[in-house]
């Protein structure tokens, strides 16, 4: 166990050697030790690192042996909403499904929230409000005990977590006669990939795939280094519906399921400042703005469809030189679609996000008028501007993560 009377920063760095030596390397003890460095030196308000430890508090894992105690069915709760009445619940867990009443026909979504998370996540009433709209009944999942340990710890308790989901989403379709293909899980973050592992535990007792899952911004650390089968993947679902706000830093970065979302190319979005660690003054807000905006995106895109198209394109970089126009065309909140590929749109920095400020767009023209110039001194600055904002939209943890990676290999 750490000693609490032994600085962080120590603990850390002593078993980064460690750690080191074993290849048991992971980027998250960076960013805890980074910080915890920074904390004792007293370079940061104190609001701003209560804000972050909010989000990383319990990130630090160790090379010591970490026993994890297997989620049990009281440790994850449902609440079930219905159009009928969408401010009361119904309150149950999986071995009590009594006071469950849903149409045999009627769709259901479940929302799975993240890592220190909880039912009082901000983005659940939101979605589930939209949802209802459009006759979903929606269960709001509680898994609060589990989300709220060491991040390493509560990345394993994922498996558990939609284990007990699965037996519960199963026991509905045999007991309620909701049919598996009226089912719909989504879930942020951690909850990205306990949608991605529900699915694969539907189809592996039933012998049938859900129809979609939706992944919101799914986790990073951890899961960009683990084989497919360790985490969400294409194959988790008929359709794997995935949104990307903040990939490479607390989101999983590269294509991942059967419809990738890139918003606003889907690493950095406008309104979230970007953090430079040698300068300290540019953390002026929580460094997770990029990573929480993905359900909030997706609750608009469910609100206001024609709002959020996105096009298929190659890269990031075509389709802000306007090289994909020919591509198809997908509205990132459809349900029904089942389109596969990289999609890419742009959004605003204020709600409603869709939109895009005046400015943005006048930027947005002169760059196709720019692409026009080809061979010229104005297309050769595009380029060069071009891999500027490249640098900058590798987020405030690239070195530390990229670092890492050299040593996992």
């Amino acid at each position: 166990m750490v000693d609490g009377n032994l600085p962080v920063f120590q603990l850390c760095f002593s078993d980064i050697v460690v750690m080191i030596t074993m290849k048991r390397f992971f980027p998250t003890l960076f960013v805890i030790c980074f910080v915890a460095t920074i904390d004792a030196l007293s370079l940061i308000p104190d609001t701003l690192k209560d804000d972050f430890f909010a989000i990383y508090r319990k990130a630090a894992v160790t090379s010591r042996d970490i026993q994890v105690a297997p989620v049990t069915p009281e440790n994850v709760t449902f609440y079930l909403f219905t159009k009928d009445d969408p401010k009361r619940f119904v309150k149950f867990q999986k071995d009590n499904l009594q006071k469950v009443n849903l149409p045999m026909n009627g769709k259901v979504a479940f929302l799975v929230h993240g890592w220190t998370g909880d039912r009082e996540a901000d983005w659940y009433t939101e979605i589930k409000d939209n949802l209802l709209n459009k006759n979903y009944g929606v269960v709001e999942i509680d898994w609060k005990e589990p989300a709220n340990e060491y991040y390493y710890i509560s990345s394993i308790n994922t498996y558990d977590v939609a284990k007990i989901i699965a037996d519960t989403m199963l026991e509905l379709s045999q007991k309620k006669g909701v049919p598996l293909k009226n089912m719909l899980p989504i879930g942020h973050s951690l909850g990205g990939h306990i949608v991605g592992f529900i699915g694969q535990k539907v189809y592996e007792k039933s012998g049938q795939k859900l129809p979609r899952i939706v992944a919101l911004d799914p986790a990073g650390p951890l899961f960009d280094v683990r084989p497919a089968d360790k985490r969400l993947n294409s194959s988790s679902a008929e359709v794997v519906h995935v949104i990307h706000t903040d990939g490479g830093t607390f989101g999983y970065k590269d294509t991942i399921g059967t419809l990738d979302f890139f918003v606003n190319g889907g690493s950095s979005q406008p309104g979230c400042k970007r953090v430079d660690l040698a300068d300290l003054t540019t953390i002026t807000e929580p460094l997770s703005c990029d990573h929480r905006r993905a359900p909030f995106l997706f609750a608009e895109a469910l609100a206001y469809p024609r709002e959020y198209i996105a096009q298929k394109c190659g890269s990031w970089d075509d389709f802000e030189a306007d090289k994909c126009q020919n591509g198809e065309k997908v509205a990132m909140g459809d349900l029904n679609s089942r389109n596969r590929g990289k999609f890419y749109l742009k959004t605003g920095k204020d709600r409603p996000f869709f939109k895009i400020e005046e400015e943005e767009k006048k930027k947005a023209g002169k760059e196709v008028e720019k692409n026009a110039d080809k061979g010229t001194d104005k297309d050769s600055s595009r380029n060069g501007n071009r891999q500027d904002e490249k640098e900058k939209n590798k987020g405030p943890l690239s070195g530390i993560k990229e670092a890492a990676r050299s040593v996992i290999g």
